[in-house]
């Protein structure tokens, strides 16, 4: 395994590598002629799901696969508990030996991937995979890149020891169990050629997925001297930048924002983010503009802290707003934020998981600027400035529109047959200094206000001019 320096914040992407092992020459008791595999499932969930584990009970839907090889009733069983999952196609050992699947999404939240594939033909009810890898290291931070050997497992939903496609149920349904030299059926299918071993069947490999360009909102920053283990607060302000000049195409007359969201939280945390599944509160948000059920969902998780909601905007009499000071913390460093572009189907605007430290200095940013850009929330069909739609079902990944990710009619793009999709708005936040509500322990060979430091201004500056002054009369005085 190999860890990146990218932190597990929001999510990540893997693209994982199916590549056969078994072979006559490394399990050579009855291999078979026709050999082939499955098409492989990985899905990506959290502790609360389990697809598969050993000494467990196999549901339908990997019964189904291992005797069958047929994904249809697992897939069911992954789309009913909300699981995201890919699945790859079927590959003959005589023919194929690897397969690429298409990228599966991980989450701070369901960081974990499990996966199977039936060992066929029919070899009873056999299969191989891994269950609940974990993708975060212990540092926090991503996998560059893990390969996982997998062994035959037995499902424990049918007898039978051969390549015999008839054979009675297990009854009652055993456990799922590992083969090795001591669980192998007794005509030791899966020993090497020694006998003395069951050597792995498949060779997983997953790499993480390099980020999309399209997939985030572009950030700058100022350093302050503020050191991140003090409470801080920001002041930070909305720009519109949506207008019939930058985004011509069906621009609404009635164009306007719902009430902006704004949440400082942990790296625990995710409001939303690319690739992801929109929460019903994002859902709400993106459909309706109604911040309600997101508060709710912002009130009842832990890793939140303090949380500011704006007013409506509308652009035709409005182009900014400010909103009241939001008090960051060093576990509640990171913001997100989310407000509706309305009207339309599901689409919003605002960024999700920044942090606002410098991990570098260990300080708090000074201002932090961000432009952000149009996303669809995944939850409702439609392509123009239109409220009322289908749901989409089931629900999409949320996708940031791009020159190539539009609807077909164009929509968000800077002219008609455009090639650019500017930014719909622009926020800064501003440092303020320590939280108005908290008594600042101050030096004692600081002078005070009245005396040595100016009235007002930015905190970090006065901060400065504060001790300077304060040097500066020690020095007179030694005179």
């Amino acid at each position: 395994m190999v860890s990146s320096n990218v932190p597990a914040i929001a999510s990540a992407s893997y693209t994982c590598v199916f590549t056969n092992q078994w072979s006559g020459v490394r399990h050579p008791i009855q291999y078979p002629s026709d050999a082939h595999w499955s098409p492989p499932v990985i899905a990506a969930h959290d502790s609360g799901y389990s697809m598969w584990e050993a000494g467990g009970m196999a549901s339908a839907g990997v019964e189904s696969v291992a005797e069958t090889g047929s994904p249809m009733t697992l897939s069911s069983e992954l789309t009913a508990e909300s699981v995201d999952f890919v699945t790859g196609i079927p590959t003959f050992n005589n023919v194929v030996q690897m397969q690429t699947l298409d990228p599966i999404m991980v989450t701070v939240r369901s960081p974990l991937l499990s996966s199977i594939s039936m060992i066929a033909p029919r070899y009873e009810n056999y299969e191989t995979g891994f269950s609940k890898f974990n993708t975060i290291d212990a540092q926090g931070k991503w996998y560059q890149e893990f390969t996982i050997e997998t062994a035959p497992w037995d499902a424990g939903t049918e007898d039978g020891d051969g390549f015999d496609t008839d054979n009675s149920d297990t009854m009652p349904q055993g456990v799922i169990t590992e083969f090795t030299t001591a669980t192998v059926p007794s005509n030791k299918i899966f020993l090497n050629s020694d006998q003395d071993d069951v050597l792995p069947v498949a060779q997983w490999t997953c790499t993480l997925v390099a980020e999309d360009p399209l997939s985030a909102f572009d950030v700058s920053t100022m350093d302050s001297i503020i050191a991140s283990t003090e409470s801080v607060e920001y002041q930070c302000e909305f720009e519109n930048n949506w207008s019939a000049v930058n985004h011509p195409v069906m621009y609404p007359s009635d164009a306007h924002w719902s009430p902006h969201v704004l949440a400082a939280h942990s790296s625990a945390y995710t409001m939303w983010a690319a690739r992801g599944t929109a929460s019903d509160g994002v859902e709400l948000v993106a459909e309706t503009g109604s911040p309600t059920m997101l508060q709710a969902e912002l009130s009842a998780a832990s890793g939140v802290g303090s949380v500011v909601t704006g007013e409506v905007m509308f652009n035709s009499m409005t182009q900014m707003q400010v909103f009241d000071t939001i008090e960051m913390t060093p576990t509640y460093r990171y913001m997100s934020t989310i407000s509706m572009i309305a009207p339309s189907p599901d689409w919003f605007t605002g960024y999700y998981s920044v942090d606002f430290v410098n991990s570098e200095t260990g300080t708090w940013y000074s201002e932090v600027e961000i432009s952000t850009y149009p996303w669809d929330a995944g939850t409702e069909e439609g392509d123009s400035f239109d409220t009322e739609n289908d749901d989409t079902d089931p629900h999409e990944a949320i996708l940031r529109f791009g020159p190539s990710t539009v609807p077909s009619n164009g929509v968000f793009l800077n002219s008609a047959g455009g090639d650019d999709v500017l930014p719909m708005a622009s926020w800064r936040c501003t440092l303020q200094g320590p939280p108005t509500s908290m008594p600042t322990a101050m030096p004692t060979a600081m002078p005070t206000e009245d005396s040595n430091c100016p009235p007002g201004g930015p905190f970090p500056i006065r901060l400065v001019i504060c001790f300077v002054r304060s040097i500066v009369s020690r020095i007179i005085g030694l005179f």
